[in-house]
């Protein structure tokens, strides 16, 4: 019998406490984590803002596979909807979904093509999708 052991990064959980002009967010423990694979123009700093201040989220630190000046992370957020026509005792579903996912998807931000971490294929797929479509950045950039 072969037993084979995989071990990753722990998730951890705190809320956020602020979310800098850059885009890094700031902890309620005090450490500073950017989001990983992304980046975001001013108009994408928004849209993070607008859903992760001041909410709980869980990340998973990223691997610093090359010379990276700062912590990196997926960070995992609680998305709460209800699904139409509902029953008047029905209640939210849950999901949690990756922020950087997320953000990609609605063209909120652009794959860091010069970072090394293991979800890059993924993340250049759902840029890919957010292009064909136009949305977010990829309706007013020709790129």
């Amino acid at each position: 019998m072969i037993f084979i052991f995989c071990f990753f990064p722990p998730l951890r959980a705190e809320v956020v406490k602020e979310i800098s002009p850059d885009g890094t967010l700031t902890l309620d423990s005090g450490e500073k984590v950017t989001l990983a694979g992304i980046l975001m123009d001013v108009e994408g700093i928004s849209v993070l803002k607008a859903l992760a201040g001041k909410q709980n989220v869980r990340f998973e630190k990223v691997p610093i596979l090359e010379e990276q000046s700062r912590a990196l992370a997926f960070v995992f957020l609680e998305a709460k909807s209800v699904k139409f026509p509902s029953q008047a005792s029905g209640a939210a579903d849950a999901e949690e979904v990756m922020l950087n996912e997320l953000l990609l998807k609605i063209g909120a931000a652009r794959v860091a093509e010069n970072q090394t971490f293991t979800a890059k294929e993924r993340f250049l797929q759902l840029q890919q999708i957010a292009m064909k479509k136009g949305d977010g950045i990829w309706s007013y950039e020709g790129s």
